[in-house]
């Protein structure tokens, strides 16, 4: 999950920071990012957990790229690649996590982007999303031979 403080001085972002629960991220992930002269705070971490509290109501742009693969239960909790990919059961166990903690985080200006699997009923998510006062919707869909990728976003009504 890629967040922070955006609040745009000049159309230029003031704080990048990116998230996962895989431990290599912050090593590999810096490295990447320093080569192409991006400065972000890199933290390994289950979600957002240690960082609600700082970051309650701050974040105006949440881009998630979560584990959305239907995979068994078990595959979330392994180490290694897999865990990238595991979505557990419709893929939306990590989905459905996600979703409270990213209403928590985004400010009233905030903006979800989220990749789904059509296996994760992408039109589940909006709705979800849109009962707890956001305009959720499909902004893309891309097919492949393999799979269905989605685009969503959400936003407040108010900036709809």
């Amino acid at each position: 999950m890629a967040g922070g403080d955006s609040a745009a001085v000049e159309g230029k972002l003031s704080e990048l920071s990116a998230n996962s629960d895989e431990k290599g991220l912050p090593r590999r992930g810096k490295a990447t990012l320093e080569a192409h002269g991006v400065h972000a705070d890199l933290v390994a971490t289950d979600i957002v957990s240690g960082l609600e509290k700082r970051l309650h109501g701050l974040v105006d742009v949440v881009v998630v790229n979560p584990p959305y693969v239907p995979t068994p239960e078990e595959e979330i909790k392994c180490n290694g690649i897999a865990s990238s990919w595991a979505g557990g059961l419709n893929g939306r166990q990590v989905i459905d996590r996600i979703l409270p903690a990213v209403r928590e985080l985004l400010s009233e200006r905030g903006w979800l982007y989220m990749i789904a699997l059509e296996d994760n009923d992408p039109l589940d998510i909006c709705h979800l999303m849109n009962e707890k006062g956001y305009a959720s919707r499909v902004l893309l869909k891309r097919c492949t031979e393999e799979e269905s990728l989605y685009v969503l976003k959400s936003l407040w009504h108010k900036n709809a």
